[in-house]
């Protein structure tokens, strides 16, 4: 489990799950997820987004095995996503982003 910025460099992992179990138990059961749940991490103040005025949030990104939490985004449902256009983008950005992470773990595995 592992927090990755947007340069590829981790800035927090937490080693010792185990393959077979869901991401979110993992992250649940870990000691960065305990602390991101009370309060014991340290979170940037809100920035504005590049080109933007108002502040945003940083936030985890999750896939589906994550539960819903105000620190997290993950992707909406699939069927209720097709429905709508806007829902079907904000997924389709943040799987963008996850792939962040996942070329991160790509980039590492290869040293």
């Amino acid at each position: 489990m592992a927090i990755v910025d947007p340069y590829y460099k981790f800035i927090c992992v937490d080693i010792g799950g185990f393959g077979k179990n869901s991401d979110g138990g993992i992250f649940e059961a870990s000691t960065m997820g305990q602390r991101f749940e009370a309060g014991l991490m340290h979170i940037p103040e809100d920035k504005p987004l590049p080109g933007q005025r108002e502040p945003c949030p940083h936030v985890l990104i999750g896939d589906e095995g994550f539960a819903l939490k105000p620190y997290l985004m993950r992707p909406l449902p699939y069927r209720q996503s097709k429905a709508d256009a806007r829902k079907e983008k904000y997924n389709t950005g943040l799987c963008r982003v996850r792939r962040v992470v996942e070329n991160a773990f790509g980039i590492l595995s290869q040293k």
